[in-house]
């Protein structure tokens, strides 16, 4: 399960240092894609079969499934871990999710995302108690 924050800097190469607690639990190779609210999202090999299990269970006719298995799935990138422990994400990646050289690794459980800190910096102004309170009265 992946938990917590990390901040990391990524280099002029494109590559980011994975902390090493979420290194352990990805395995060796990890697939990078887009995610949703301006951030990538790191899986194992076996959430990523589960994710696309989810994708593919959409109906293909419905023109808004298309278009979201489409920004998921060709964005998708297997990466290996290198011998100092990064992975290497390509340009189009670092232009969907605007990573500089400062990011954040956030845990979502299932899953991992990576974040510009700028972006996660924003993210986080936006969440007051009162808004976090207001959501979570809506979950079901």
């Amino acid at each position: 399960m992946f938990i917590g924050e990390y901040w990391h800097n990524m280099d002029g190469k494109g590559r980011i240092a994975v902390p090493v607690k979420f290194r352990s639990e990805l395995g060796s190779t990890v697939i990078l894609t887009r995610s949703l609210d301006n951030c990538l999202a790191l899986y194992t090999t076996d959430s990523w079969q589960r994710k696309a299990d989810e994708l593919l269970a959409l109906s293909f006719n419905q023109h808004d499934n298309r278009q979201y298995i489409r920004s998921v799935v060709a964005a998708a990138n297997e990466s290996d871990f290198d011998a100092q422990g990064r992975i290497l994400v390509p340009q189009p990646l670092i232009a969907a999710a605007e990573l500089g050289k400062e990011c954040v690794f956030i845990g979502m459980l299932d899953h991992v995302e990576l974040w510009s800190k700028k972006n996660w910096d924003e993210y986080n102004q936006q969440l007051t108690d009162q808004h976090i309170s207001e959501i979570a009265e809506k979950l079901h």
